[in-house]
């Protein structure tokens, strides 16, 4: 089933005025894939579920399940009639009900065959790989277990889309990594389309065919994991999708044949000239340079020399932050300081080095 969601806004009014909590918000999730609504608290994300789930009513815009309207501001399909599986935050497990019994309440709710429903109940506790936990109640369960049989809840009945919303986020760390891989393996099996509410970077990139990023009830870009993260269109999507320097700049020349430009980044007393790429020319008008930590490198120690080659500067370490597999370094030039990521803790603070990037990594966006 295709989900399509076209132009949807959706106000919460009060005596005081009103909300916008989604405005005017576009996107089509495709027969089988996973896509991600992603962003920050208060986003619009959870409101964007709720609304295809049928338990919002929407001001503007129309939602479509496989071709069939199922929400406009003047009519609205129940929930019950939209053919889709719900899996909350909180798992919503009755808990005075076996894992069995939860997963038998969601077959007779869509009245599933009395005949089938034993055997219906083994087959998606065999999916969920808990076949022997059907008896045990909610309590007796761990989060992880929890969360499974809150999804063979959920597909029991065979809904033709999955919404799911923050699902691992009572998990914790080592939970959530091993239950991303059961997702995946799960929802392969079962071949649904899922909407997937999260605001973790890291989840939506490891699960997600595609990604809607989301800010202030607004959509901030669309594209794969690897797009988003290598071709961020603002500064707020390249900074919320992990760390990155940004720089506001002004355009100094353009090579538009190879689209790049030669770029001042500014500070204090500070001034220095580096050489960007860019995609689309209308951001030359108001540009900021993203460069990732990783695409900075070291070159050498100057032992205070001036560096005056293209895109590469002598600076000093200001501080080094350990991490584990990586090491986090800040580097002064002058007023400006660059983000450094390295794999080891190769370079002392205090330390004068030469940094560098290549043009090609130095991305000019719309500063809007």
């Amino acid at each position: 089933m295709t989900v399509t969601v076209e132009n949807l806004t959706k106000i919460y009014r009060s005596d005081g005025g009103g909300v916008v909590a989604v405005d005017d918000v576009s996107f089509e999730a495709d027969q089988g894939e996973l896509f991600t609504l992603l962003g920050p608290s208060g986003c619009g994300k959870t409101t964007t579920l709720r609304s295809i789930a049928g338990l919002e009513r929407i001001d503007e815009g129309t939602i479509t399940i496989d071709g069939e309207t199922v929400a406009t501001p003047g009519a609205s399909v129940k929930p019950e009639n939209r053919d889709i599986g719900l899996v909350f935050q909180s798992y919503a497990l009755w808990p005075h009900m076996t894992a069995r019994e939860n997963i038998l309440y969601a077959l007779k709710a869509r009245d599933w065959p009395k005949d089938d429903r034993d055997s219906r109940i083994e087959e998606v506790l065999d999916l969920i790989s808990l076949p022997e936990m059907g008896d045990r109640y909610p309590s007796e369960l761990s989060g992880g277990q929890q969360q499974r049989i809150a999804f063979a809840r959920a597909v029991a009945y065979e809904p033709s889309v999955l919404l799911m919303d923050e699902p691992l986020s009572n998990l914790d760390f080592k939970q959530r990594r091993r239950m991303r891989r059961l997702l995946l393996e799960m929802l392969d099996e079962v071949g649904i389309t899922t909407i997937y509410v999260t605001h973790d970077q890291e989840e939506a990139f490891e699960i997600s065919d595609e990604t809607l990023v989301l800010n202030q009830g607004e959509e901030a870009q669309q594209g794969t994991p690897q797009q988003l993260y290598e071709h961020p269109q603002t500064p707020f999507v390249a900074s919320f999708l992990g760390e990155a320097n940004l720089f506001p700049a002004s355009v100094d020349a353009v090579d538009r044949a190879d689209r790049r430009a030669r770029c001042t980044v500014s500070e204090g007393s500070t001034r220095i000239e580096m050489e960007c790429t860019y995609r689309d020319e209308s951001v030359l008008s108001n540009p900021t340079v993203v460069i990732r930590p990783e695409d900075i490198y070291p070159e050498a120690r100057t032992d205070g020399a001036a560096v005056r080659e293209t895109n590469r500067w002598s600076g000093t370490v200001d501080h080094r932050f350990y991490r584990g597999s990586f090491t986090q370094n800040l580097v002064d030039v002058g007023d400006i300081q660059f983000k450094i990521k390295t794999d080891k803790p190769v370079l002392d603070e205090g330390e004068d080095v030469a940094i560098a990037v290549d043009p090609g990594d130095a991305l000019l966006v719309s500063s809007g």
